[in-house]
């Protein structure tokens, strides 16, 4: 995303705490999410398209393991291996699996973008909590209540 002169999150936290900031991805291979087809629509339970053969996500899953958590800060070469470019899909409240490849891929270096992924071959759909939010309630974007 910085390449494209974008901003997330992860980078807001990296620049206002440094080094106190750990940044942690999540992967899978594929599963179900709960997500919107656009901002504000409802949520919706549907299927995560298996990974793209040259992405992230599709190494992670010929690596074997079933759930993982990859931690490169103390591992130069780790780093430097996962340094290289690959496709990395990204899914968050919104998931197009129609256009996912347009819609949810971009091209990442995991070690310039995180500190540590934490990797799951399959995953399941989380269920919401009940309730709905305060009439009124201030936006909480980024660091403020």
């Amino acid at each position: 995303m910085g390449s494209a002169g974008e901003f997330n999150i992860g980078q807001l936290c990296r620049e206002t705490f440094g080094h106190a900031c750990v940044s942690i991805g999540f992967a899978t291979d594929r599963g179900q999410v709960a997500a919107a087809d656009d901002w504000g629509d409802d949520v919706k339970i549907k299927t995560v398209l298996p990974s793209h053969v040259d992405s992230w996500e599709r190494l992670l899953l010929r690596a074997g393991l079933h759930r993982a958590l990859v931690d490169w800060r103390s591992d130069p070469e780790l780093a430097r291996a996962l340094g290289e470019t690959r496709l990395e899909r990204a899914i968050g409240v919104i998931y197009r699996p129609e256009t996912e490849m347009r819609s949810h891929y971009f091209k990442a270096q995991l070690s310039k973008q995180f500190d540590a992924l934490v990797w799951f071959e399959q995953t399941g759909a989380v269920d919401p909590l009940p309730g709905t939010p305060a009439e009124g309630a201030p936006d909480i974007y980024p660091f403020g209540l």
